[in-house]
């Protein structure tokens, strides 16, 4: 499967900021969805589309650290709590291959018994790849994989946040 993982991603006051304007943001709306189906379960959902750092600072260094230049479609956090697994889906049907999920965790702390992990569905041998919502780490995949947000434990009290870009690639 087209997936690779990125720890470390952000540099200290980068990922302070991060954490701050999602995690402890104030802004969340009870509105996303994992697709275009509004029948299925909500999710938190916070826009990042006119958030300059986000747009302006975090997105050029994923072009750079990548290596590919992407038209960046928009960006904008997840939240759940426990009770609010997503579904598998994929983020583009049909894309040919052009079309990228940038998944970036700002955590600032994660424990293991917390559970929500992203797990990607590879159909040809019908394995799961689970990851592990590492703070400061990220996954680049193909938006047409399967896959899905798993909900934290109950055990969990915080909301687990990623920060997904959805990303074009640009002719070379």
């Amino acid at each position: 499967m087209d997936i690779k993982l990125y720890n470390d991603f952000l540099n200290l006051e980068q990922w302070q900021y991060a954490v701050q304007q999602t995690v402890q943001g104030r802004t969340w709306e009870f509105s996303g969805f994992s697709n275009t189906n509004k029948t299925e379960p909500k999710f938190w959902y916070m826009d990042l589309d006119n958030d300059s750092f986000f747009v302006d600072t975090m997105f050029p260094k994923i072009c750079d650290v990548t290596g590919k230049k992407f038209a960046l479609e928009r960006v904008y956090a997840n939240g759940q709590t426990h009770g609010l697994s997503g579904n598998l889906h994929q983020d583009q049907i049909g894309g040919n291959g052009e079309y990228y999920t940038f998944l970036y965790y700002p955590g600032p702390f994660w424990n293991p018994t917390w559970g929500g992990y992203t797990v990607f569905h590879n159909p040809v041998d019908d394995t799961i790849y689970s990851q592990y919502p590492t703070p400061n780490s990220a996954v680049l995949f193909n938006s047409e994989i399967l896959h899905a947000g798993l909900e934290p434990t109950r055990h969990c009290t915080d909301l687990r946040v990623t920060i997904a870009f959805k990303m074009k690639l640009e002719p070379q």
